[in-house]
């Protein structure tokens, strides 16, 4: 229990570290909807830069990653529910 809880709090700290980058995602784009390119393809590279930047050596692989990843969320409504929600209170908080 000590070590899921532990993993939980470490999870939180990084997504908590991923925030400043999504709020400046949010900054370039004040008054943009959530579309798939570029707004989703540049929110799921910055989190992909601080968890797998080993993985993603190139700034090029990385958007062609985040792209794979960003459609699928973006075409299942529940998904896309949740991300309008997410960009929603992104383009709060960098005001």
């Amino acid at each position: 229990m000590h070590q899921t809880a532990a993993s939980l709090d470490e999870q939180a700290l990084a997504s908590m570290a991923d925030l400043p980058k999504l709020r400046e995602i949010a900054r370039r784009h004040p008054s943009d909807t959530l579309t798939l390119d570029p707004i989703l393809v540049e929110l799921i590279a910055a989190i992909l830069e601080t968890h797998l930047s080993p993985v993603c050596r190139t700034d090029a692989m990385r958007t062609r990653i985040a792209r794979e990843i960003a459609r699928p969320l973006f075409e299942n409504p529940v998904s896309r529910g949740r991300l309008e929600l997410l960009w929603s209170q992104l383009l709060d908080q960098a005001r």
